[in-house]
């Protein structure tokens, strides 16, 4: 499991960005990445959503709040480190992408496992949006490749490929 928060600010568009992960953090992270986590993590838990991350859902995304904080720094994690669960629970709003493809960071052509993003309400908020998840999963490290690499359907294409992820990181 793999985690990053902290204290960030915003912009002033409609759609704000964060910077609640720090760049020391982001470091941090990518030399795990490059370690122990390289064929990803199980859980990634952030504050914000990350920059990018209802791009190319394939038109099932719904309205969205004008308030909602997105993160370039958290798509670089979340690009980087591969989570299979990707949970995000700042502005309060449930959202759950369809699966996405990982890809190799070397070749965007090589295959890797899918993340699923789930975004989370506010406990007992008032609209009655879902605040709550439970998984049930099998580690990462003990998975065959078979069943690691198998899609579920609906599977897009990662938000976070190529100049995607260059663009949503260089604004903070």
């Amino acid at each position: 499991i793999a985690g990053g928060g902290g204290a960030g600010g915003g912009g002033s568009s409609k759609v704000k960005t964060s910077t609640f992960l720090k760049s020391n953090e982001i470091e941090s992270l990518l030399s795990a990445w490059a370690g122990e986590f390289r064929r990803g993590v199980d859980i990634l838990l952030t504050n914000e959503w990350p920059r990018g991350v209802v791009d190319g859902s394939g038109g099932t995304t719904p309205p969205l709040p004008p308030q909602l904080l997105l993160a370039p720094r958290t798509a670089t994690a979340a690009k980087y480190l591969r989570p299979r669960y990707h949970l995000a629970a700042l502005n309060n709003h449930h959202y759950q992408r369809p699966p996405y493809r990982n890809r190799d960071h070397h070749d965007d052509y090589v295959r890797r496992h899918t993340t699923r993003f789930i975004a989370l309400a506010n406990a007992f908020n008032s609209e009655k949006q879902k605040w709550l998840y439970a998984v049930n999963i099998t580690p990462l490290k003990i998975l065959d490749d078979a069943t690691l690499f198998a899609e579920p359907v609906g599977t897009t294409d990662s938000p976070y490929l190529g100049a995607k992820i260059a663009q949503s990181s260089s604004t903070t």
